[in-house]
């Protein structure tokens, strides 16, 4: 029998070169990302690359590709990676909160967040592509104004659903994350980490554990080790519960004190410099 990453490359090369994976991310400041950040959506992106290589395209859909504090419809300039040009499309939005995601936020001042609902947003995505796996991270701000997390779930369960009915027929993974507030991570694993919500391709993705302020620029928002710390558990999930691959590996994109490119890290010779300088200043003091 053939390994599942042969057989699925395969599938992929005789579906014609069109053969796309197709990412949505929902989410506040943390899915956007300031003019300063590249967001965690790159790395993820760089991740989903190295996977794929040529056999597929990776692209992102959603109706944002600016930053927050840059102008609507700018977009945000990002390197390119393996002569692949980076897919800027989002649905990030600055500052907003769950039920504003559905209804449109009427008090949001600062355009560069977006303007609309989820409503008006999904009749626009599959101009680009239809999602096979939505990444949603939201909740923080509804929790840090007062919202009850029960609230929050309950809004979360209904933009899935409105994605559903919009992509009815189409094979959609849902992956929830999981951060900061722990009565609103409590709620979620409740609601979301359960066998039925995973036989209805729902899944909680534990961003909570292990991060910590020296991950953040600002004690809340990732810095650029905080987005590849963030992107190396959104690939995980994205590898084992969209792409049905558990047993690909990969290199993570953050280690402590230090990055890594996605295929191997960069050499080591800098750390003997000083060793060896030091050995040589002491050999004449040992001379007879």
């Amino acid at each position: 029998m053939l390994p599942w990453r042969t057989l699925q490359l395969q599938l992929l090369f005789f579906r014609g070169t069109a053969a796309k994976f197709c990412t949505l991310p929902i989410g506040d400041s943390i899915a956007q990302a300031d003019s300063a950040h590249a967001s965690w959506r790159v790395p993820l992106w760089k991740h989903l690359v190295d996977y794929y290589e040529d056999s597929a395209e990776v692209l992102f859909t959603g109706s944002m590709v600016n930053h927050f504090g840059e102008e609507p419809g700018t977009v945000h300039p990002q390197a390119d990676y393996k002569q692949k040009r980076f897919p800027p499309n989002h649905e990030g939005h600055w500052g907003w909160e769950a039920n504003q995601i559905l209804d449109g936020c009427s008090t949001c001042q600062d355009e560069s967040s977006g303007s609309g609902n989820i409503d008006q947003w999904l009749e626009e995505y599959d101009k680009i592509c239809i999602p096979d796996c939505v990444l949603i991270n939201l909740g923080t701000n509804d929790m840090a104004r007062g919202d009850a997390a029960e609230n929050v779930v309950a809004e979360l369960g209904d933009i899935m659903n409105r994605v559903r009915r919009k992509f009815t027929g189409s094979d959609l993974t849902f992956l929830i994350a999981t951060f900061r507030y722990s009565s609103l991570v409590s709620a979620l694993w409740k609601a979301f980490g359960t066998e039925e919500m995973a036989y209805a391709r729902v899944h909680v993705v534990d961003l909570q554990t292990g991060f910590h302020k020296g991950l953040t620029s600002d004690g809340l928002h990732p810095n650029a080790y905080g987005e590849n710390w963030m992107a190396d558990r959104w690939f995980e999930a994205v590898l084992r519960h969209c792409i049905k691959d558990e047993n690909a590996t990969f290199v993570k994109r953050y280690v402590p004190g230090g990055e890594v490119s996605a295929s191997k890290r960069s050499p080591a010779w800098h750390i003997w410099i000083l060793p060896v300088t030091l050995i040589t200043a002491l050999i004449p003091c040992f001379r007879m």
